[in-house]
């Protein structure tokens, strides 16, 4: 039976009857759950969409070195989010996983008093 036909297909019940358990073959009744493609676009624009962001932040700060400036954005975002896996699964293993994505959610807040530390961006003649 072809992969396709055999995901769309009904599946039998179990021996004994009543519904099918949880982590079992059978517990998907024909239907397959797809995700939907304006979900994925979303998560792809909140986690890849700031970068682009931040890096033309850095050369419009640092103008007469933004080559300098783009290396050492990409090398300090490397550097943080490596140690930050790191540290997610520290805080797993000490705490808990629920725990753990618990302070991964807040964590966003953390920079928030960063963005008060941004210089303000002149106005140009005429607007």
């Amino acid at each position: 039976m072809p992969e396709a036909q055999a995901l769309t297909e009904p599946r039998a019940a179990p021996p004994g009857g009543g519904p099918p358990k949880a982590g079992s073959s059978t517990f998907a009744t024909g239907r397959v759950v797809l995700l939907s493609v304006g979900h994925m676009i979303h998560d792809a624009f909140l986690i890849f969409g700031g970068t682009p962001v931040l890096l033309a932040l850095v050369q419009e700060l640092l103008p007469e070195v933004r080559s300098t400036a783009s290396g050492l954005y990409f090398s300090i975002n490397y550097v943080l989010t490596g140690t930050s896996a790191i540290l997610f699964g520290l805080a797993a293993d000490a705490w808990g996983i629920q725990t753990a994505f618990l302070l991964l959610a807040f964590a966003p807040w953390l920079t928030l008093p960063l963005a008060f530390l941004l210089p303000e961006r002149p106005v140009a003649p005429g607007r």
